[in-house]
């Protein structure tokens, strides 16, 4: 385990871009540096993407476009928003 997370952060060091994956269920969308356990937020640009918003509300939906205005809504299941995603 602690090496699978060296070349994690080794990664997410030389990373260019980042998606930073959320369960849209769970409602909340914790900032990847705390989700990791960072010491730091990353230098790379952080793509947040929300999937399962297909088990969500409409409202759940709005509060987190609210919340989080770039965010990406994604649908494993249906495929929604993969296109966006890897434009």
């Amino acid at each position: 385990q602690t090496a699978m997370r060296a070349i994690a952060l080794e990664a997410i060091r030389d990373a260019d871009v980042i998606v930073h994956l959320v369960d849209a269920t769970e409602g909340t969308v914790p900032a990847l540096a705390d989700a990791a356990q960072l010491p730091a937020p990353p230098a790379a640009r952080v793509i947040v993407a929300l999937n399962k918003v297909d088990a969500i509300s409409p409202g759940q939906r709005e509060a987190l476009a609210a919340a989080h205005p770039d965010a990406l809504f994604l649908s494993a299941v249906s495929g929604a928003g993969v296109a966006d995603l890897l434009a």
